[in-house]
């Protein structure tokens, strides 16, 4: 089993400032290390200022070349200076003097010097430039990472770069050129980058202030914000026909994870019936009660949450192959599903060409995130198509990325998973979600389960497009986590709702609140049914499996028979077992005990108990 990271040394964790210091200018811009030394650039004074680091004391400064200067970068013997108001780059040395300029685009930010080339950030182009330092021929260029882009620093493998308006700094992998790592700047108005070896300096503009930040450590996760909320939600059932209808309700109950807690009890009014768990592990509230023509029913669950916006710090090399993920995840999560159909050539062929010969795991992952973003865009039409059928037309919901990503995935022997449930705007409570939200996971060794979101990473700029890739938004909640084609809800989400066949109205809402003024209400008592239920298999008819729900009122030993019509015995699902009180299913595959598939027509289930209750129903099965 693969469980090691293997970092650089280094002290501290990832994103942890281990040191700060003021700087001696107003507008600290441009950041550079020369073995031994910082070099600033303070923009309002027009002065290139070298740094005692341990001390922050100014040790030496001279006049900038320009009026306007913005990057620095060494190159083992001289400093390398742009600047904003004459477009240009200069190569001074140590005093001062000017030894060497060329033109560039445009708006030259950050600069950084390795492996013999100058790399130089154009804010207005939003490209990064890697230039000859000699004549300043470009010769390549790669897309900045985000919209205000600032410093450059190279740590021997990576290339860093700083965004000034969200004070971010993006980790890049310059042949890829995909941004594969995001951390928080403690730096306001982060400018300046540069690398001492072990950690990354960022300057800030604002905050007056250099900050040392350490870029590797144990920690794999951190949080980045979190929000305290008070959530309900709400489903309303009316009886639209002419006959009574059996109304079967099940609720998904919310739980917690990395990405969010419960601060109170879940409040459950009415009281369900039981709870019941799927072939999932998702547990859900269970409601059985007739409803006449008319008449409407609402259930609903409330409780006081905190969510995170977790990010996960990911080093790709550090990520084990697929014989490292236990066999239990890979037998589970790798199989087809009817929204999936992963054997399908479409699906096959994709998967083909967004992994090609890769054999990084981590990289086959994020070529399959990268592929579904660059083919398909966001469309919510209320389909919810099969992953070849959304490749193929080109768009989808969030449900429809969930189902693509995980397809293809699981076509590459890749374990993914869907999570879901409500989205609020953070700055508009009390809001109201009716649209609600789905996303996946994906599983990662060593790290385990990797929140992925396509559907939100399909942005423009590569980190916006990675945000997610290993991130979650505090502005969710979950309720459901699944593999696909659950049990009690299928491939749904928060709820699920059998009328048995009767004609019904349903509205499903999610309720945000400030918890000052929230929504939860008294605790009703809970109460299990005095009664036995045999209810009919659902789906009748069924050609691959079916389920067939019991409430038991009192603990007791459990016969469930299957008979063909004829009163022959195809199968038993259960012999005298003790079965404890409340509602329980069980799954017939429509095979018999020799796991031979049955003929088509209608057999007969047949449930007794040791204390006397006896109930049978018909179900049809069909080839």
């Amino acid at each position: 089993m693969f469980v090691a990271f293997n970092y650089p040394e280094a002290s501290g964790q990832i994103g942890e400032m281990q040191s700060s210091f003021s700087t001696s200018g107003y507008s600290p811009t441009g950041l550079t290390w020369d073995g031994t030394s910082l070099w600033n650039i303070d923009y309002s004074s027009d002065r290139i200022c070298r740094i005692d680091p341990e001390t922050g004391i100014e040790l030496q400064s001279f006049s900038s070349p320009g009026s306007q200067p913005a990057g620095l970068a060494w190159d083992g013997t001289h400093l390398w200076c742009s600047d904003n108001n004459s477009d240009k780059i200069y190569k001074v040395d140590t005093t001062g003097t000017v030894l060497n300029s060329f033109d560039v685009t445009s708006t030259p930010r950050g600069l950084e010097f390795f492996n013999g080339y100058l790399w130089y950030v154009d804010s207005v182009l939003r490209k990064i430039y890697k230039i000859n330092p000699n004549s300043g021929a470009v010769v390549d260029s790669i897309e900045a990472p985000s919209g205000a882009n600032r410093g450059l620093a190279f740590d021997g493998k990576y290339l860093w770069c700083t965004d000034c308006g969200v004070d971010e700094m993006y980790k890049i992998d310059i042949a890829r050129k995909k941004v594969i790592m995001i951390i928080k700047s403690p730096a306001a108005y982060s400018y300046g980058l540069a690398w001492d070896g072990e950690c990354v300096w960022v300057a800030g503009y604002n905050s007056r202030n250099i900050c040392r930040i350490s870029v590797f450590g144990t920690n794999h996760t951190a949080i980045i914000d979190s929000f305290k909320v008070s959530v309900q939600y709400k489903v309303t059932v009316k009886n639209t026909g002419s006959a009574d209808m059996n109304l079967r309700t099940w609720i998904c109950k919310p739980y917690e994870s990395i990405r969010q807690r419960l601060d109170s009890p879940i409040i459950w009014n009415p009281a369900p019936i039981s709870f019941v768990t799927d072939n999932w592990d998702q547990e859900t509230a269970y409601y059985i009660e007739a409803i006449a023509p008319g008449v409407e029913k609402t259930y609903y669950w409330s409780a006081n949450v905190t969510t995170y916006s977790v990010r996960y710090y990911i080093f790709p090399d550090s990520v084990g192959t697929i014989n490292d993920i236990p066999e239990n995840i890979r037998q589970d999560y790798t199989v087809d599903g009817s929204n999936y159909d992963i054997y399908d050539p479409v699906i096959q062929y994709a998967v083909s060409e967004a992994v090609g010969n890769e054999t990084n795991l981590y990289w086959k992952v994020r070529n399959i995130h990268d592929y579904i973003i660059e083919h398909i865009y966001y469309n919510m039409d209320g389909r919810w198509d099969s992953a070849p059928v959304i490749l193929t037309q080109g768009h989808g919901s969030c449900s429809e990325y969930t189902y693509l990503f995980v397809a293809m995935c699981r076509a590459a022997g890749i374990p993914a998973k869907y999570e879901a449930g409500g989205h609020v705007r953070q700055g508009e409570l009390p809001y109201e979600d009716t649209v609600f939200h789905r996303w996946h996971l994906v599983y990662l060794p060593p790290y385990g389960w990797i929140h992925v979101d396509t559907t939100w990473d399909d942005k423009d700029y590569p980190a916006n497009q990675a945000r997610y890739f290993g991130g979650t938004s505090s502005e969710v909640f979950a309720t459901t986590m699944s593999g696909g084609g659950s049990y009690v809800i299928f491939w749904s989400y928060n709820s699920f709702v059998s009328a048995g066949g009767v004609p019904y109205n349903q509205a499903k809402v999610m309720i945000w609140s400030d918890t000052t003024t929230n929504i939860i209400a008294d605790e009703p008592d809970r109460f299990l049914t005095e009664q036995f239920i045999l209810e009919q298999n659902y789906p009748n008819p069924f050609n691959s499996w079916t389920r067939i729900n019991f409430m038991l009122p009192e603990d007791d030993r459990v016969t469930v028979t299957i008979y063909n019509i004829l009163g022959q015995q195809v199968r038993q699902l259960l012999k005298n077992e003790f079965i404890p009180a409340g509602m329980h299913f069980l799954i017939w595959n429509g095979k018999n005990k020799k796991e031979i598939p049955v003929p088509s027509g209608v057999y007969i289930y047949r449930l007794s108990t040791g204390k006397g209750y006896i109930g049978s129903r018909r179900m049809i099965f069909l080839k």
